[in-house]
Parts: structure tokens; sequence; C-alpha cells
């Protein structure tokens, strides 16, 4: 078979583009187009590399199975592809499939794997486009379009486009987009692993876009799950697993839990932004816990809704945490318009929750029931509805240090706590309070029609916050909600001479629609400051040109962008730097 394969190669250097492939693969392939009438596979011990511009079409349902390593590093513009006519081969052919012997299974960029199918007894059933089993291959700048997994007798179909098993993959700048698995994990199914997505799109799959299941821990960062859809989970789905997620999108899924459904789960989530998510069964439009144990730091959950409960987030017979959160404009068709709670222990630490609605008017903002919520320096304003609804039993609840104002059906309806909005004394800002020091005067938001809801100067919510929180990043007692007000943001000192080239965070983050970008050039030369999305397009330059060696400000304006977060890149000979901004809207 060995000598097969090198009568091939050279048919291949020979530029025949009607070369048939079965059987062990080694050596050098490519570039030209090939056609697959068997199974074809690298063995343990050897390697294949594929040159830019090499195409594999299958002729039959025939995988691709590598034991050793494969190194197919296409280039931009010159892609290698693994693909199928699926009008002239219905049954498609078996995807790339990776299997440990030692080696971490190879590299691809620049690569097509489209049109897979996962079908068959176990494992051939999950994994449509790509399989991982006790493997680490790493993929660049690869599109998994197209694939499918579907059960056989009874199990499996689950990893449309992506299945690992107990693997360690990494995807960087991928598109995993237009799969479907009956099974879950549309776009990418994690079984016992602790894969990487980095700077990945997971978009427009079904079944979901991304599943961790048993002790996953995998971990996407700056990624985009959108516009997928499952019964469970549209976005993301989680069954006893860990992962995390950072600066990532989830938005316009729909499923129950419809960006986010954990079971028996710890996720943790951090910077990430949570919006246009829905659940039209009766459960979570934005996200579902059940069991669970989900932590969320610095998020955004926005314009989510459900015909049911919990519109921004419903959580039953759980332990969330929200620490500096923002739910805006989140809609249930019965309780709980930004978060419905029950048999469970939410705890909500600087956060707010502005223009929150129920249908039925209970719970606008929060509906609380057989639960033992603890919210600190929070505020709830501007709700469809109460602003917390206590149900007929709850367990042991603290609200403290709270800002409630103008929600349409009552600040707090219910069976709060003894003494809760009985204005008895006074705050440290002298401001009247309750015993629980929560007050009920208005926020004074930048601008809250326009969804800016940082706190202008003389909001009694500056310093109002639990003093035994940690300080505001300005050293300052921690204000009530998410977005503190800075002190010293009129008197930010600014170098005359600047010692380096620095991009310094932009002010304020969140922002919506305009934010400043302050810069440090300490040479003249060309600079240039350039805003991309998520996906690396180029979605505005503010400056290209010649600079004299000083600090700069410039103003950047989104009203024409939808929310999400986006990356400002300074560029000057021999320096590069990255910041991220959030939109929020």
């Amino acid at each position: 078979m060995k000598q097969l394969c090198t009568y091939v190669l050279l048919l291949t250097f020979a530029q025949t583009s009607l070369a048939q492939l079965s059987g062990p693969l080694s050596g050098t392939l490519g570039p030209g187009e090939f056609h697959v009438v068997g199974t074809i596979s690298v063995e343990s011990g050897d390697s294949l590399r594929l040159m830019p511009g090499t195409i594999f079409r299958f002729d039959g349902p025939y995988p691709f199975e590598i034991y050793g390593t494969l190194l197919a590093e296409g280039v931009e513009g010159d892609s290698i592809v693994f693909t199928t006519d699926t009008l002239v081969n219905p049954d498609r052919w078996r995807g790339l499939r990776f299997f440990n012997d030692g080696s971490s299974g190879g590299r691809l960029a620049y690569c097509v794997i489209e049109n897979g199918l996962a079908a068959g007894p176990w494992p051939s059933c999950v994994g449509g486009g790509v399989y991982c089993q006790d493997s680490s291959p790493a993929f660049t700048h690869c599109a998994v379009y197209a694939n499918q997994a579907v059960p056989w007798q009874g199990i499996g179909g689950a990893g449309g486009g992506v299945y690992c098993d107990n693997s360690a993959a990494l995807f960087t700048n991928c598109n995993i987009q237009a799969n479907s698995a009956d099974g879950g994990g549309g776009g990418a199914f994690c079984y016992r692993s602790s894969a990487n997505f980095v700077d990945c799109s997971l978009c427009g799959n079904f079944g979901g876009g991304v599943a961790c299941w048993n002790d996953s821990s995998t971990s996407f960062t700056n990624c985009i799950m959108s516009n997928n859809s499952a019964a469970f989970g549209g976005g993301v789905s989680c069954s006893e697993s860990s992962p995390r997620f950072t600066d990532c999108t989830v938005s316009n899924n729909s499923g129950i839990g419809g960006g986010v459904y954990c079971f028996g789960s710890s996720p943790n989530f951090v910077h990430c932004l949570i919006s246009n998510n829905q659940s039209p069964g009766f459960d979570g439009g934005g996200v579902f816990c059940d069991h669970s144990s989900p932590s969320f730091t610095n998020c955004a959950l926005t314009d989510n809704w459900t015909y049911g409960v919990g519109g921004g987030i419903d959580c039953e017979f759980s332990f969330p945490e929200f620490t500096n959160c923002t739910f805006s404009g989140n809609w249930a068709g019965i309780f709980g318009g930004a978060l419905f709670c029950c048999y469970s222990l939410p705890t909500l630490t600087n956060c707010t929750m502005i223009g929150n609605s129920a249908r039925e008017d209970y719970g606008g903002g929060v509906y609380c029931d057989y639960s033992s919520l603890t919210i600190n320096s929070t505020i709830i304003a501007f709700s469809q509805g109460d602003g917390i609804h206590f149900g007929s039993a709850t367990g042991e609840c603290r609200v403290a240090y709270c800002n409630f104002f103008n929600n349409s059906s009552g600040d707090i309806v219910g069976n709060g706590p003894p003494g809760l909005a009985e204005l008895i004394t006074t705050n440290a800002n002298g401001d009247s309070c309750d015993t629980y020091y929560n007050i009920f005067l208005d926020p004074m938001f930048a601008d809250t029609a326009a969804g800016d809801f940082h706190l202008m100067e003389g909001s009694p919510c500056i310093d109002g916050g639990d003093p035994e929180l940690p300080y505001d990043p300005d050293s300052t007692i921690a204000d009530i909600g998410a977005l503190y007000y800075h002190h010293d943001a009129a008197e930010m000192p600014v170098a005359l001479v600047p010692t380096s080239h620095a991009l310094h965070p932009n002010w304020p983050n969140p922002f919506n629609p305009t934010t400043t970008i302050r810069y440090d050039v300490k040479q003249t030369g060309q600079v240039q400051l350039t805003i991309f999305n998520l996906l690396g397009q180029r979605v505005a330059t503010l400056t290209d040109g010649k600079h004299l060696a000083g600090s700069y400000t410039i103003s950047w304006n989104a009203s024409d962008l939808p929310s999400g977060i986006y990356l400002c890149r300074m560029e000057t000979p021999g320096f590069m730097q990255t910041r991220k901004l959030v939109l929020l809207k």
C-alpha cells in the first residue's frame, strides 16, 4: 500500500486531476483535486502534508481517519478542501476522524470541512465534520460547514460540526456554521474534554451552537454563538460540566434556555453579552439553570424573552452568582422579566436591572418563590411590573444597599424581609433609606432612553453601596449598580511627553453609542487606530496618518452598529496593542 501512495504522489506532481485515493497515505500531497474512493487514513507513526490548493472530493461514505499526524496548512486565498457532491453522493462522506496514538493529530489551517455525515454504530454516529478522540489537533482559520450527525439505534447523533471526546483540540479563528445534530451540539459537542475555542464563530447551527457534557472544561474566548436553535440551549448547552466563556457573544438563539441551558453544571461567564435570545416554550429566554451553579461577571443580558418565566434568566434548584451584570429589556410572558428563581439561592452584587417586564406584572425585575435571594448594591428601576415580587413562600432573603425606582406596579411586593422599603433612617450619603440601607431615588443615568446606564455626577447611587464590598477601581466606596462613577474621569492625568506607545482603556466601557479612546505616541511616526468586530472584519478606521509625539484622545460613535464586543487596534512601526470595547444598546 505504501507503493501505491508513492505512485499517487507522482501523479499529483504531474498535475493529474483524476487521481483516486484509498487506503493509507503519507508524505506530501497536492496541490490538485483528488477523488476519494474508499476509506483513507494516516497510520500511526506516519505523517501526511497537504499543500495549499488541495481538494479531497469524497465519492462515497468514506471517513478520513488520522492515527498519525495530518499537516493540512492552506493559506489565505488558497484553502485545502474536504468535501463531497451531495447530489451525486447523498450519503456524504464521514468526516475527519482523529484518534490518539501518542501524537497530537496535526495542524490544519485555512481548511474547508463541509458536507460530512456522522452515521452508523458508535462512534461513527458523532462528529459529522470533525471527530477527536483522545487527541489534540489544532485548527486555524478553518470553516466547518453544513455537516450533520444522526443517531444510530437511538444513540449518538451529536456534534454536527465537531465532536471532542476526552480531547484538547484547539480552534482559532474558525467558522463553524450551518451544521446540524439531532442529539445536540449542532456546531460543537464536547464530552469529557478540555478543548479551546478562540475567536470562533458558531452560528446558524441546528441542535445548538455548542454543548459541553460530562466533566468538560472547554473554554471559549472572543467567540460568537448566534442564530442557533435547539430544544434545550440554543446557543450553549451544559450538562455536568464547567466550561468557561470570556468576552463571548450569545445572541439570537432559540430553545428552552434560548441563549444558555445549564443542568448540573457550573459554567463561568466573564465579559459576555447574552442578548436577543428566545424561549418560545416556558423557561429562560436568555439563560435557564436547573440544579446548577453558574457565575456571571461583568456580563450584559439584554432583550431576551420567553412566553413563560425568566425573560433574562430562569433559575430552578440552582445557585447562580451575578457580579457587575446589567439586565435590560428582557421580557417574560408570565413572571420574572429579568430573573425568575424557584427553590434557588441566587446572589446579585453590583448589578443593574433596567426596563425589564413581565406581562402579568409579577416581578418585572425579579420574581422570587421558595428561594433565598441575596441582592446587594443593585439598581432595579423602570420595570414594567414589580421591581421585586416575593411569592407566597420565600426563604431567608437579604436585600441591602440597593436602589429601587419607578417600577410600574411597585418597587417591592409580597412577603419580603420585615421592614423592607420602610424609610426609617438615612444612609452614609444622607438619603432616606430603610433598615437595610435601600434607597428609592432616581439613579440619574447618563441616558436611560439610549441604554447608557452609567451614573451621572450627583447620582444618589454614588458611594451608596455596601461599604463592606471591595472599593471601586477609583478607590472610593462601592457605588450601587454595575457601572460605577469614576470620580477622576474628568481629571485623568495625561503625560506631556509619553515614554512609550500605549493604547489606554476607553471610557466609558461599556458604552452607548459613543466612547472616548486615549492613546500615547512616544515618537513622531505613522499611527493607525482601527476597530474590528469579532469576525475580524474592519468596521471603522479612526485615524491613519503621521502623528507627532504626544497623547491623543479620539471619539468613536458606534450608533450604526449592533451591540457586541469590538476590538480597537493601535499600530505603529514596531508596536501593536489591542483593547476590547463593549457596545451595549
